[in-house]
């Protein structure tokens, strides 16, 4: 692939909104074949660190989009290669965009729709919290006011708790999940559940204890 960033964040950025656009579509045959060719494109695009490296706040804005389709449940059928994406952008571009770690923690009202993905969102948990140092930081942006134009400071001060507590709430819903497909003679989803609730709860503790 030709290596040049500001077009790669331009095709993201295309790629991520076709995407949506396909997704809020009926036409079923047509529909599933055009969003596994641009699901497949796009995270061609996202492991190229030529772009990720440089671009990764850019481009986790961009996928934003992409992210929300997991919530709102529109393509549950390719939950897998959009949780495959993220985690190769996380590890690409060695960076967890705040975009990307809220997806995560929305994860925890929809996850019991999600049997086959516990084990992937495990994953992409693990990830993110090992390339997330950048979201346990305060940061401070200078902004002017539009009366006095004076400069003032804006703390954004991303606590380690309240990250932990959100992590805690999509665990918790881990287990919850599991627990159901457990004890449901028609699911054999609860063995993958409970290990890999064990495992977001384990990331928990590891966090706390850093």
């Amino acid at each position: 692939m030709v290596k040049y960033p500001d077009a790669l964040s331009v095709l993201v950025q295309a790629l991520s909104e076709r995407i949506q656009i396909e997704a809020h579509k009926n036409i079923r045959h047509s529909k599933r074949v055009i969003l596994h060719n641009l699901l497949k494109a796009l995270l061609s695009v996202v492991q190229e660190e030529s772009i990720c490296t440089v671009y990764g706040s850019t481009i986790d804005c961009q996928l934003t989009g992409l992210y929300q389709l997991l919530e709102a449940r529109l393509i549950p059928e390719y939950d897998q290669e959009i949780l495959s994406l993220m985690k190769s952008f996380v590890i690409c571009s060695k960076q967890t965009g705040i975009n990307l770690y809220q997806a995560i923690i929305y994860l925890s009202e929809v996850v019991g729709d999600m049997p086959t993905s516990t084990v992937s969102i495990s994953e992409l948990v693990n990830v993110a919290l090992q390339y997330g140092s950048n979201l346990f930081v305060t940061h401070e942006m200078k902004v002017t006011d539009e009366e006095t134009n004076e400069r003032l400071t804006l703390t954004d001060d991303r606590n380690v708790a309240n990250f932990t507590k959100e992590l805690s709430t999509l665990g918790y819903a881990m287990v919850s999940a599991a627990h159901k497909w457990q004890i449901d003679p028609k699911s054999s989803y609860g063995d993958d559940g409970i290990v890999s609730a064990s495992n977001v709860c384990q990331l928990v503790i590891q966090v706390v204890s850093s």
